[in-house]
């Protein structure tokens, strides 16, 4: 994307605000759902066992019951470019020029799934209810971002070139975001009747099995490379002035940002039991392994204001943030009951 704005003139003002470049590739994506609210939801599978899940089997039973999986191989690319310019030839006397909010974002990922399931009986057994994502990866995952924003006045040599002037750069962002394998997985059960007789079970490892009243399994396998990439990201205020003042005016880079995250597995798994009778079992299983390379890079990332001599000015250059991070697995897991 490209944006451009005549940036000289005389008691005149330019804004390039609120534009978004967004770039997007997943080569499996899916977004699952499970709803059950009856008065009596039980019974469909033996009430005296809890629902389950495994692994190394990819199978899922109990009542009600959700089961994604995923396998990805080949490519996945997403690349975002966006250029803001408010440039010219000569005096900006008087002026505004505002160049913000704007965003820039790149997004990759080989297996994406977001899963919802929700189980309610208001009479009756409590149905158990269970939820298994498995996610297995090794394709080559890669998230190019990159921005140029600029305010660039050629002045008549020997002339103030922004007079009394207000030049913003303030809150742009640039992202890029590289996934191998990405889940939500969320479990809600609620209820009032018995529940199973049996003890929760959790199993990790290449076996990873889970049994419960609500049981939630998630096992990610990343062997690709993830890279995620903002290069050459620049917010600037270069000014053609030589030797002569830049008199009361304000230049400011304020509260932008350029960040690139790769990841290999990351998870957010959450179980929520809300029974008005006995308590329902709860298991959650995260498995996560990750072999492939993850990188993640901010190069040549710059927010500068270039300018002759200052004269009863202001110049500010405050709160811009750079970051990268990479990382194999991440999960948030949490087992939440309320009464």
């Amino acid at each position: 994307m490209d944006v451009a704005a005549l940036g000289a003139g005389s008691a005149s003002s330019a804004s390039l605000t609120g534009n978004t470049n967004q770039a997007s590739a997943a080569i499996n994506q899916a977004d699952n759902g499970l709803s059950v609210a009856a008065v009596r939801a039980g019974g469909v599978h033996d009430d005296t066992s809890p629902a389950q899940a495994s692994a190394s089997a990819v199978y899922a039973i109990g009542d009600h019951v959700l089961l994604n999986w995923q396998v990805a191989t080949g490519n996945a690319v997403a690349t975002a470019s966006m250029q803001l310019r408010a440039a010219g030839t000569g005096n900006m006397d008087g002026s505004a020029v505002s160049i913000g909010g704007n965003s820039t974002s790149a997004d990759a990922s080989a297996n994406r799934a977001l899963n919802a399931v929700s189980a309610t009986a208001l009479s009756g057994a409590t149905p158990n209810a269970g939820l298994a994502n498995n996610q297995r990866n090794s394709a080559a995952v890669s998230a190019s971002a990159v921005t140029d924003i600029a305010v660039a006045i050629n002045a008549t040599p020997g002339t103030d070139n922004v007079p009394g002037s207000f030049i913003t750069l303030n809150g742009n962002t640039t992202t890029s975001l590289a996934r191998g394998n990405a889940a939500d997985n969320q479990l809600a059960l609620s209820g009032s009747g018995p529940l199973s007789a049996m003890p929760a079970m959790a199993i990790m490892g290449p076996e990873a099995t889970v049994h419960a009243d609500a049981a939630l399994l998630n096992v990610q396998v990343n062997a690709g490379a993830v890279t995620a990439s903002a290069a050459d990201t620049g917010y600037s205020i270069p000014l053609n002035s030589v030797g002569t003042p830049i008199a009361n005016s304000s230049l400011g880079v304020a509260g932008n940002s350029v960040s690139a995250a790769a990841y290999g597995n990351v998870a957010s798994n959450a179980i929520t039991i809300a029974p008005s009778g006995s308590l329902p079992v709860a298991a959650l299983v995260n498995s996560q392994s990750n072999s492939g390379p993850v990188t993640a890079l901010v190069t040549g990332a710059s927010f500068r204001i270039v300018s002759g001599p200052m004269g009863s000015g202001t110049l500010s250059a405050t709160g811009n943030q750079i970051t990268a991070a990479a990382t194999g697995n991440l999960a948030n897991s949490a087992i939440a009951g309320t009464r």
